[in-house]
């Protein structure tokens, strides 16, 4: 997990970010649950919502490329509530 944000973090072109992202996206399937306030989550879940957090602070914006990664996005607003259960 620290390896694969510390690559997003510093890979510097889109194309490896992209990679790295489809790589979480298809070989992560953990589906093991866990609970952040009212909301469930999966493994899977927490992964990717920490690589879109290190995207974000780098100053990627836009998500309308990235469909299939919408609602991660939109559930961002629990993010908190989620590190502290981790």
């Amino acid at each position: 997990m620290e390896e694969l944000i510390t690559q997003v973090n510093w890979a510097g072109d889109d194309e490896l970010v992209w990679r790295k992202l489809e790589e979480v996206d298809l070989e992560l399937r953990d589906g093991r649950e866990f609970w952040a306030g009212t909301d469930c989550f999966t493994v899977a879940d927490a992964v990717l919502v920490n690589v879109l957090v290190v995207l974000e602070r780098e100053g990627f914006k836009d998500w309308s490329e990235v469909p299939s990664l919408d609602n991660y996005k939109k559930r961002m607003y629990s993010l908190d509530l989620l590190v502290e259960s981790l």
